[in-house]
């Protein structure tokens, strides 16, 4: 029945055991980069070089973004001031989102960065 089960309902990309599993370790220790980067790419890019809105894609790490992006939303949705904060745990853990480490490889064509995708893919 489970086999039958999760067919008819397949998982999407980011899994919610892999939210779970990193949650609280987010939460209480921060973001370690150490642990592993966040492999960015730039898909639309032209030739300025410039960084433009919504113009940065993620290959590998997007659960680490969402995690870091849901513990803020959750703070500013429960009107906790940065005051509150400081000194907390939960403090010393927000300020290690700043230190987010990215890669990046360039590639001429910006649909290699599709297929490296790919390659994280759980199918």
């Amino acid at each position: 029945m489970g086999f039958l089960f999760y067919h008819l309902f397949p998982e999407v990309y980011p899994s919610n055991q892999q939210y779970a599993a990193h949650f609280g370790e987010f939460l209480l220790r921060g973001y370690k980069p150490a642990m592993g980067t966040i492999d960015c790419k730039f898909p639309f890019r032209d030739s300025t070089r410039a960084i433009k809105d919504g113009s940065v894609g993620i290959v590998d790490g997007f659960t680490k973004v969402l995690i870091m992006l849901a513990i803020v939303g959750f703070l500013v949705e429960l009107e906790v001031n940065r005051d509150d904060l400081n000194g907390t745990r939960l403090g010393e853990s927000l300020k290690s989102f700043a230190a987010i480490r990215c890669t990046y490889q360039h590639y001429d064509n910006p649909s290699h960065h599709f297929l490296l995708s790919l390659r994280h893919s759980i199918w």
